[in-house]
């Protein structure tokens, strides 16, 4: 009778055994597949942004995928603060361009931004962008096509169509600048 009640008591244990283990196997699978869920899960996250005011679209952001009116909107951004610029807001606005910079073509594009800005304020020129439109050419480059006008105090000295080719990376959301490039239709 004793060994009847070992026989049951080995046999009980060695099951429970064998289903722990099992148990202990589903569980670590399940923590692989949500761990996995979960990474995939944070870079495919969508931010949508709704500007104050109505005159702006909203647009988004999803790891480094943007949407076309954010690329518009930073289109405008760059057109305005690079060819809207007078003798005394020059090292202003070209401020508000070089943090967008990509840090491999930091110092190329500040001479250029610097060369800019050292013509403007020798010439005593006022300088005035109006956008047409804004294309997105691929997906790494914005074209603003408008009119430039130049103007020494009140006389227009020069005015002319161009387009400003903003050559762009966008990681983990964040925009930077790779090239700006300013060409004569």
């Amino acid at each position: 009778m004793q060994f009847e009640k070992f026989i049951n008591s080995k046999d009980n244990l060695a099951k429970n055994n064998i289903l722990l283990k099992t148990v202990l196997i589903v569980e670590a699978v399940l923590i692989v597949v949500q761990s996995f869920i979960i990474v995939n899960k944070t870079n495919s996250q969508r931010t949508v942004f709704v500007p104050p005011q109505n005159t702006y679209k909203e647009f988004w952001v999803s790891g480094d995928q943007v949407s076309q009116s954010y690329l518009e909107n930073i289109g405008t951004f760059i057109g305005y603060n690079l060819l809207n610029i007078t003798k005394s807001d020059a090292p202003q606005l070209l401020a508000n361009i070089l943090p967008l910079v990509e840090s491999e073509t930091y110092y190329e594009v500040k001479k250029q931004l610097q060369l800019l800005q050292d013509y403007i304020i020798q010439n005593n020129i006022s300088r005035s962008f109006y956008i047409d439109h804004v294309e997105i050419k691929t997906s790494s480059q914005i074209i603003v096509h408008g009119s430039i006008s130049d103007a020494i105090s009140s006389k227009i000295i020069n005015t002319k169509k161009i387009d400003l080719i903003v050559d762009f990376r966008v990681r983990y959301g964040l925009f930077r600048i790779v090239n700006l490039q300013i060409q004569d239709k």
